[in-house]
């Protein structure tokens, strides 16, 4: 439709309605100036032909705190601080009877019985008059020991071929 400006022609799938939101796209012609000159960073230094004197633009944050001697603000939220937590305890993984009894012999779960506070040692050497000491043996006592552990074995040995 040319019949003068901002004049057009549309279609549209449904009724429309007041709440509905349309979009027309429309180009327009732009006419750039003839004299722009981009400046693509305020930061950096520009060349001045008579001094030597180089203005900058715009400063950064840092050289302006520097100037002024301001500190950095700090953000009591952004501050890192130790993260204290409780240590997690877990249950015991209870296996249901039925179940275990399916399972095979190698990946049932041990029983572990409690072992009792007061341990009974047999050994002659940790049964020293009721405390655990360190024993040296002289070179006799130790060629008796060896000799009552040969004795041992040769007697379990014995004991085994009977069975």
């Amino acid at each position: 439709v040319s019949n003068g400006k901002g004049k057009f022609r549309a279609t549209f799938e449904d009724k429309l309605l007041l709440s509905d939101i349309i979009f027309c796209r429309a180009w327009v012609p732009v006419n750039p100036e003839k004299l722009f000159n981009p400046v693509l960073s305020l930061l950096e230094n520009r060349k001045v032909k008579e001094s030597a004197i180089k203005p900058t633009l715009m400063k950064t944050v840092g050289q302006l705190r520097s100037e002024r001697g301001l500190a950095i603000p700090r953000n009591n939220d952004s501050v890192y601080r130790a993260i204290d937590r409780k240590p997690k305890k877990f249950n015991k993984l209870k296996i249901p009877n039925s179940i275990e009894s399916k399972l095979p012999y190698a990946s049932r779960p041990k029983q572990h019985r409690a072992k009792s506070k007061k341990s009974k040692s047999t050994s002659w050497k940790n049964n020293l008059a009721g405390t655990k000491k360190a024993v040296v043996l002289s070179k006799h006592e130790k060629k008796v020991y060896t000799l009552m552990q040969q004795l041992n074995t040769v007697r379990k040995d014995k004991v085994k071929k009977t069975e």
